[in-house]
């Protein structure tokens, strides 16, 4: 492959001069590499950069793919489109650097590996500063997705649903259409007998949905600001394109897929695909799934722009969750997980890259700048804490303890105790406007936050889950009903049900009334968690009541059963009317597993593994409060709330007097609302 390196100066686009088209794509781990030749010169470049270059290149676009497989007339005309572009992008005046293939005169390419010197620390520093400019004045942005065929299939399903979908507004909406498409509706193959393939859905079109949401591209920390910043995209695997505005309406539509419960199967759709669609079998998640974050802080960013003013960072506090979800993803060097997201701030918050700097310098740099702008820790504080940190582990940067890890997030979620990092929320209490001083402000290495000490963890529970909650009232002290206001199972039930809650819907989690809406699958999860059976029917008749009365104290016949859910859980909460006369079978069971629209009990069983299994424990305080803290909280630790942050957060006392640790965040019944702020003197807490 021949190449020819040239320099321009970077413009924008509306001004006369050089188009250029700039590249994203996986850099490879592997160790097979294609030769090329730049400029006469000899060079190395990764198998999937030469793959690229090929499928690029006009000779190759333009017919069949050079991997030699058939195209749709739609998918031609949309390949037709993107070779066409390429071809007549003007040429401009010499003077940064890209690269242009021998058979497609006329197409410039920015290419990382090939425009940067890596080599260089220096010259890595200075283009990595402007990679912003160089995304945001591109004509386009080609991202490309590999040759696996699960990419090609993927791009093929996305195009049929999306298209439909952009040509037929109305149908935004709806899943009716989808009697339309034969390959949409149809089995074609047993779900047992593919054994090899882990999702099964017996539909090889919905496969290539879910196989195209995990591929590795979509774990590049770089396409944060590589798509966020283009102009417009075009996904590219062999032999096939996709315009973005196609995978956005896919990817809005595919949020219906969730709301479906109450529709109607369309006509045409085999019965067992729609199950397995309606069951959630078609996947929520992946890595895919993060672009629609991408997709809302673009638009954000555009909105921003077209009221005249520049949209900084702090702009996008409220939209940072996509972003900090691509913290486990992959990049070659652990400073990327901050200079991958310079292109997206503006002058006053960009640190200067600096490759030479130690990793430890360049995450606290960049959340110190953060802290003192936004003056929230909401976007970050729960993926903290030397329960996240790990300190024994060999690659620990020594970070200090309110910074996450962002280079190990990844690999920390591979361990149960660690899922601390679901306590991160939208700002939901900032630091207080027009104080004299900031109430949050990082000095040195140190985070300086307005906070109160609220009480101290007195026995922190072993390892133990729901069906430990007859051990975890017993042992609760005396006075904990008194401290709280209310009975103590109420006080473990709301603890469940907003960690459950919180991740996914901060408001509802709030709702006073949300935990007595939620009470008949608290008490159906403590029945399930400590049965040794699956609960069916005959073993909820079996063994059901007994177990709700060993774990609870709570009698299952209708007269009984209503007093003790009176007395033990709800308190002065008045009984819902429709739960009245009713048995433990009735209210518990029946209700609770018909409730497909609400929580899923499956939810509640998640909390038990991953929240008191594994990441959380119970424990409770000297005061009487009970929480769910850190896996590694221990007794003596100090229970304390902080200006912004929603959170209590666990503190353990360094060897500097006055110095603090952040061991991680907590629930605890009874401060959840700010309490602790307004009955405490508030003083600032130095943690590092």
């Amino acid at each position: 492959m021949l190449l020819e390196l040239v320099t321009v100066p970077i413009i924008k686009t509306s001004e006369p001069g050089c188009r250029y088209t700039a590249l994203s794509y996986m850099w490879g781990t592997g160790s097979k590499v294609r030769d090329a030749t730049v400029d006469g010169q000899a060079i190395e470049m990764t198998e999937n950069l030469y793959l690229a270059l090929r499928e690029i290149s006009s000779s190759r676009l333009g017919k069949e793919s050079i991997f030699g497989s058939s195209r749709s007339r739609a998918e031609t005309e949309v390949l037709r489109e993107l070779v066409q572009q390429l071809r007549q992008e003007p040429r401009g005046p010499q003077g940064g650097s890209q690269h242009r293939t021998q058979t497609a005169p006329g197409t410039y390419l920015w290419v990382d590996a090939l425009c940067i010197n890596q080599a260089d620390v220096s010259e890595r520093n200075q283009q990595v500063s402007i990679m912003g400019q160089i995304y945001s004045n591109a004509l386009r942005v080609i991202s490309w997705l590999g040759v696996d065929d699960k990419a090609r299939h993927g791009i093929k399903a996305v195009q049929i649903l999306g298209q439909h979908v952009l040509d037929n507004p109305d149908d935004t909406n709806s899943v009716a259409w989808l009697a339309g498409h034969p390959r949409a509706c149809k089995k074609d193959y047993n779900p047992q007998a593919d054994v090899d393939d882990v999702f099964k859905s017996g539909s090889r079109f919905w496969d290539s949905l879910h196989n195209l949401n995990h591929i590795r591209y979509w774990r590049r920390i770089w396409i944060i600001q590589e798509l966020v910043l283009a102009k417009e995209v075009w996904f590219l695997a062999r032999g096939i394109a996709l315009k973005d505005e196609v995978l956005w309406a896919y990817l809005d539509w595919r949020q219906v897929l969730y709301r479906m419960e109450e529709r109607p199967k369309p006509d045409r759709i085999h019965p067992d695909i729609w199950s397995r669609i309606k069951s959630g079998g078609f996947p929520q998640d992946g890595h895919i799934g993060n672009i629609k974050g991408l997709l809302d802080v673009h638009t954000h960013r555009q909105k921003v722009q077209r009221q005249g003013s520049d949209p900084s960072f702090a702009d996008f506090s409220d939209k940072v969750h996509p972003v900090l979800k691509f913290a486990a993803s992959n990049c070659t060097d652990p400073r990327d997980k901050i200079y991958g997201l310079l292109g997206i701030m503006n002058d006053e918050e960009i640190p200067v890259p600096d490759y030479s700097l130690p990793i430890r310098d360049v995450y606290t740099d960049f959340f110190k700048r953060y802290v003192n702008r936004s003056q929230c820790l909401n976007m970050f504080l729960g993926r903290a804490g030397i329960d996240c940190l790990r300190r024994e582990l060999e690659d620990d940067l020594g970070l200090p303890s309110w910074i996450p890890d962002l280079h190990r997030i990844a690999t920390l979620e591979e361990y149960p105790e660690n899922k601390t990092v679901h306590l991160i929320a939208r700002p939901l209490r900032d630091g207080a406007g027009g104080a004299d001083e900031p109430q949050v402000s990082v000095q040195g290495h140190s985070l300086m936050a307005m906070g109160a000490f609220v009480d101290i963890v007195s026995f922190v529970y072993p390892q133990s889950g729901l069906e430990q909650t007859d051990t975890i009232l017993a042992t609760l002290p005396p006075h904990t009903e008194a401290v709280l206001g209310v009975p103590r199972l109420q006080a473990l039930c709301k603890l469940i049900v907003f960690a459950v809650t919180f991740p996914m819907n901060n408001e509802q989690a709030l709702d006073p009334d949300n935990w007595v809406q939620n009470v008949p699958l608290f008490l159906l999860a403590i029945v399930r968690a400590s049965c040794p059976y699956e609960l069916t029917p005959e073993i909820w008749t079996q063994f059901g009541p007994s177990l709700l009365f060993a774990k609870t104290g709570i009698r299952s016949d209708p007269h009984n059963f209503n007093r003790d859910l009176q007395e033990k859980i709800l308190g002065d909460i008045p009984m819902p009317f429709d739960w009245r006369g009713r048995s433990a079978t009735a209210l518990i069971h029946d209700e609770a597993v018909r409730r497909t629209d609400k929580l899923d009990v499956h939810l509640f069983e998640e909390v038990s593994e991953a929240y008191l299994h594994g990441s959380f424990r119970p424990f409770h305080t000297n005061q009487g409060h009970i929480g769910l803290g850190p896996y590694r909280a221990q007794s003596g630790d100090r229970l304390a709330v902080i200006v912004g942050y929603v959170f209590p957060v666990v503190l353990r006392p360094v060897g500097v007097e006055g110095k603090w640790s952040l061991v991680g965040a907590c629930i605890v019944a009874g401060i959840m609302n700010g309490e602790a702020l307004r009955d405490n003197v508030l003083e600032r807490i130095e943690i590092c």
